[in-house]
């Protein structure tokens, strides 16, 4: 006659629990990586980079990509809430998006090899563009919206 006492349990079962605690966390965690290289991939962009707009206060600071002549479309904004757009037809890359307002006494300049490029500016008011150093009458419609070719 065989002894048991309740103590010992002759069932896998403790084990395979175990297993299945492990896999779901192996799951989680493999979840966890793919999303978040995901994520990384998203936010970083590849390709050519477009310049970012920086307010240029001195006379003797030089933006990032003006050439010593100087640069072939200047952008100078007077107002607030003013929305500038500026796409490469060459390229269709977008050089300045619209999605926000740009801030009074920014200079967004570009150079002759970015050229030609579609401008869009929110109201003519807000701004003063000089394309080769000569301004450009202000238009009279909302949006402003005019080609600067090479």
């Amino acid at each position: 006659m065989s002894r048991s006492s309740g103590r010992h349990r002759t069932d896998p079962g403790g084990t395979g629990r175990w297993l299945a605690y492990a896999g779901a966390a192996l799951l989680v965690l493999v979840l966890l990586i793919v999303g978040g290289l995901a994520l990384k991939s998203a936010l970083t962009t590849k390709g050519q980079g477009h310049p970012v707009p920086t307010p240029t206060h001195a006379a003797d600071s030089q933006p990032f990509n003006a050439s010593p002549a100087g640069p072939a479309l200047e952008i100078k904004v007077t107002g607030a809430q003013c929305k500038v757009f500026v796409e490469s037809q060459r390229t269709n890359n977008v050089l300045q998006d619209d999605s926000t307002a740009v801030q009074a006494g920014t200079d967004l300049q570009y150079a002759q090899d970015q050229l030609p490029v579609t401008v869009q500016i929110s109201d003519p008011r807000c701004a003063s563009v000089y394309v080769h150093g000569t301004q450009r009458p202000a238009g009279d419609a909302k949006p402003w919206s005019f080609t600067v070719g090479s």
